[in-house]
């Protein structure tokens, strides 16, 4: 399939005739990266973890350039020139970047959005509820709760979130993430490369639990660059437990001065014009 997916990317590459490929990592895009050598064309590279994948590994020796998502990317290649343009994120997100952290007064409540990232986080289905209940009852009735699941998991993170005083929105997918990101408190996350990048760029306290089967490791580099300006609190797996979540969440709900300290601090590191930034070093070292 890669051999014929070179074959139809070097028949497009001399129809269109670009004056660039840009590949972002991943067996989908070997293929025309791998056509645009063939036929002359720079290749562009965007390295989107802090650890490179194999395929931007391999493809490297090839590229006029890389870019990266990250301030702490190793490029093996040393004379490769690459350059730190952070991650694209959506235009909806990238416009919370200027907005103020949501208050938190005596009425309101703590928003808390715990998000599984795209291989899900079915620890997450068991260690959130069981730390909110570890909450005082008076702590619980001031947390709302948006937290996504595989459907096969709803009924059973339900019940066990049974008898909390919490309000809780169970959903397999949110499609107003802008929205959840302008009024969440705090969020509970793995930490791919874009759930961090849209983490930093609208300043949202986080606990992040990398991925422990991730290649590389790249989710625990990725979250380097928040945990060195002090934006978030990383759990290894095996030590996120709800007796270390639920003593977190107790520091933060108390203590609104770190929330927003950490939502300014994350912001430092959030790069919202990364897109720009990316096609204005495709202008100066290609066109």
């Amino acid at each position: 399939k890669i051999c014929v997916g070179i074959l139809q990317s070097i028949y497009i590459i001399l129809k269109s005739k670009p004056v660039c490929v840009v590949g972002f990592g991943g067996y989908a895009s070997f293929p025309a990266s791998i056509a645009a050598h063939i036929c002359g064309v720079d290749l562009v590279l965007h390295e989107q973890n802090s650890v490179m994948s194999r395929t931007n590994r391999f493809l490297s020796k090839y590229a006029t350039f890389i870019a990266q998502s990250f301030s702490n990317v190793k490029v093996e290649d040393s004379n490769v020139k690459s350059i730190h343009v952070g991650m694209p994120v959506r235009a909806n997100i990238s416009a919370l970047a200027g907005e103020k952290f949501p208050n938190l007064n005596d009425d309101g409540k703590m928003q808390i959005l715990v998000l599984g990232g795209s291989q899900g986080a079915k620890i997450f289905g068991t260690v959130v509820p069981e730390a909110i209940k570890l909450l005082s009852e008076e702590t619980q009735g001031k947390i709302k709760i948006f937290q996504q699941c595989v459907p096969s998991d709803k009924s059973d993170i339900q019940n066990l979130y049974e008898g909390t005083k919490c309000e809780l929105v169970l959903n397999s997918f949110f499609d107003n993430m802008s929205e959840l990101y302008a009024n969440t408190h705090l969020i509970i996350s793995r930490s791919g490369a874009s759930s961090v990048s849209e983490i930093a760029v609208v300043g949202v306290p986080s606990i992040l639990v990398p991925l422990p089967t991730a290649v590389d490791d790249h989710q625990t580099t990725n979250t380097f660059d928040l945990l060195q300006a002090k934006a978030t609190v990383v759990f290894k797996q095996k030590a996120f437990s709800a007796k270390a979540l639920k003593k977190e969440i107790d520091v933060l709900f108390n203590d609104y001065n770190k929330l927003q300290l950490m939502s300014d601090n994350a912001k430092k590191v959030g790069i919202k014009d990364a897109g720009k930034r990316f096609a204005d070093a495709i202008k100066k070292n290609v066109l």
